[in-house]
């Protein structure tokens, strides 16, 4: 199968979101690099030491060196007037292998013969191996096993190989009845089959895979709801949404909602195993102050205006994703405006995210109207109404009665007041 279009720098784009569920030692021996230039062929090639050595312990140095790999991906991709992202040799996808691989590796190395932990490291490997094949990495660029681990995979597969023979020689001995009739449900008719074949067919023929839209948009990310069960304080999920790719787009991300993209896209999706999906919730616990001078660029913001909004809430940014292109080897990652504001600070942030709307010509999310627009009514006892009244009731000879009703109203919200005072001090 030929290479997905367009790969993010730092994404995790895994075999399983394109659709393949074979093995690689059964497939595509012939043809390690399906649908790949040549000439990127022969980058990856030239980068299998660095690639191998951040396989076995990232640092500073192979990062940098896969780095420059990448630049000179990104100019031949722009030469060639395809996406820059495609075929980028991708650090992060390497960093998700290597968070499950470890703690495997560390609970084998304790116990040898730990059942669940040699099944965890067997999946990991067949993951890795399809991620290779189905984006067309060479077969050289390997996870750096233990001997001893090594070990324990050659004798799982020699099990395996043992399983599979004799059920092929059961198999052989005693073959299964065959009936000639074929049996059919008493519900169905013959039109209602052939329909039903009809409409498989048309799945199977379908171009969109797991890990896309039905337009083929890649999603890149998701941001899943739950709601909680006041009974058995059981969480189930409530919703969805993606960032996904827009491709040819001067802002090259959009969130959109799983009603947006049909239940049979999200089903596929959520369906995927963990290590296969990129969980966008909480991306600020992964950045800091420390990445500031990593910090690059915003290449691209996804969000959505608020369905309703408060007319005094202190709340003014519905929430927002950001592509952000961050330097020094680190790659392009989605992160939520907290994350963009915890490394530059929040004036600065706010400051760029602006620059990028005004950039590509967009109107920001939290600039347009809410669909259900209202102010908002807050209760305040007896006592607050009267410390409100007497700080302002002197200027009610200035200051509209409809004015200071609004004030009275919203005195509890800590940011109206402050900004109603401020008015008011502007007036006396």
């Amino acid at each position: 199968m030929s290479a997905p279009d367009d790969v993010f720098l730092g994404e995790e784009f895994h075999g399983k979101a394109w659709g393949d569920d074979g093995l690689l030692v059964e497939e595509q021996e012939s043809d390690p690099y399906p649908a790949l230039p040549q000439i990127i062929r022969d980058i990856y090639d030239t980068a299998t030491p660095a690639v191998n050595s951040y396989l076995s312990e990232p640092t500073s140095e192979n990062l940098r060196e896969i780095t420059r790999y990448n630049r000179d991906i990104e100019r031949i991709n722009k030469s060639a007037d395809r996406g820059l992202f495609q075929f980028m040799i991708p650090t992060t996808l390497f960093d998700t292998f290597l968070g499950d691989l470890r703690p495997v590796l560390k609970r084998l190395t304790k116990n040898s013969s730990d059942t669940k932990s040699i099944d965890r490291l067997h999946e990991i490997l067949e993951n890795f191996e399809r991620a290779k094949r189905n984006f067309g990495y060479p077969s050289s660029w390997e996870l750096n096993l233990p001997r001893h681990v090594k070990k324990i995979i050659e004798q799982r597969s020699r099990q395996k190989l043992n399983k599979k023979e004799d059920t092929q020689t059961r198999k052989r001995t005693n073959p299964p009845f065959e009936s000639d009739i074929e049996m059919k449900n008493a519900s169905q008719s013959e039109s209602d089959t052939d329909m039903e074949s009809q409409h498989s067919s048309q799945i199977s023929r379908s171009t969109w895979k797991p890990g896309e839209t039905r337009k083929r948009e890649k999603i890149l990310g998701y941001i899943p709801y739950y709601s909680t069960n006041v009974e058995n304080l059981e969480k189930t999920m409530s919703g969805v949404r993606f960032i996904i790719e827009k491709k040819n787009k001067r802002n090259p991300i959009a969130l959109v909602s799983g009603s947006d993209v049909g239940r049979e896209v999200v089903q596929a999706y959520l369906s995927l195993k963990d290590s296969e999906k990129f969980d966008l919730r909480n991306s600020d616990k992964r950045w800091g102050q420390k990445d500031m001078y990593d910090f690059d660029k915003i290449l691209g913001a996804a969000g959505k205006p608020f369905n309703s909004k408060a007319l005094y809430s202190n709340r003014y940014y519905p929430n927002g994703y950001f592509l952000v292109r961050m330097k020094n080897g680190v790659g392009d990652h989605i992160m939520n405006r907290q994350a963009v504001r915890k490394i530059l600070g929040p004036g600065d942030a706010d400051q760029r995210i602006r620059e990028f709307y005004d950039r590509v010509k967009e109107t920001p999310p939290w600039e347009m109207t809410p669909s259900n627009w209202r102010p908002q009514q807050l209760l305040l006892d007896q006592s607050e109404i009267d410390r409100s009244q007497s700080t302002v009731g002197d200027i009610s000879r200035i200051i509209p009665q409809s004015l200071i009703n609004s004030i009275l109203v919203n005195w509890s919200d800590k940011g109206a007041r402050n900004n109603w005072m401020n008015y008011c001090e502007g007036w006396l």
